[in-house]
């Protein structure tokens, strides 16, 4: 059974990962590039267009790195995601 798209919460204008998981919105899941930045990247800089993710992506990196954020636990926040999926152990 498919969700008709009206009650679907799209996040336009969240640059906060914590918000983007516990408030129910859709959204591609990117936490698989978390391996790639932490383990691969000496330096990185992200250029891409304006509204394209990049305040988001630091928020979800600053979220897996630290246990809570604001006093907000995080790692519920990527449990099933790609990154718990494909690399358990990371």
């Amino acid at each position: 059974m498919t969700t008709p798209t009206s009650s679907l919460k799209f996040p336009v204008g969240i640059d906060d990962y914590y918000e983007l998981k516990t408030e129910g919105y859709v959204h591609v899941d990117k936490t698989a590039a978390i391996k790639t930045v932490l383990e691969d990247a000496k330096l990185l800089i992200i250029t891409r267009p304006r509204r394209f993710g990049k305040t988001l992506f630091m928020s979800m990196l600053q979220h897996f790195c630290a246990p809570d954020v604001e006093g907000d636990q995080t790692a519920a926040l990527f449990e099933g995601t790609n990154l718990a999926v494909q690399h358990p152990d990371f």
